[in-house]
């Protein structure tokens, strides 16, 4: 049994990203209630089960992507990885980012692009 597996978290977190990058199409933006009463931003995905809490970092890097207003994300692709620098309350951890590029092979529409189009091809 793998305790990383077993219980899994409904959150990406940066033991999520132990093993590298991932490419995931965004889904909504939603307010979730977490325990303790906080109430943040939480950014589901069309392609991962896991959701990811929206911090401001992670916001303007998306919004410098894919622009300012979240509505338009929907069907957006973003690579998140594990940064071993992350600052959180004064010391540094493991936490997530977001890559500044689109991932290769997917557009901004979201569907995954097929290859180079050669338009000098006379069809």
């Amino acid at each position: 049994m793998k305790v990383s597996e077993t219980f899994a978290s409904a959150y990406l977190n940066a033991d999520s990203l132990i093993h590298g990058d991932r490419n995931l199409q965004m889904g909504d933006v939603a307010r979730e209630q977490m325990p303790g009463g906080r109430k943040p931003y939480v950014l589901g995905f069309l392609n991962s089960e896991q959701r990811l809490v929206i911090n401001k970092a992670i916001a303007d890097a998306i919004a410098a992507l894919h622009g300012d207003d979240s509505d338009g994300w929907r069907g957006k692709w973003i690579t998140v990885f594990r940064d071993e620098t992350v600052r959180f309350e004064g010391k540094s951890a493991p936490g997530v980012r977001v890559r500044p590029t689109v991932p290769a092979g997917v557009g901004n529409s979201g569907l995954v692009a097929l290859g180079p189009q050669d338009d000098s091809i006379p069809f």
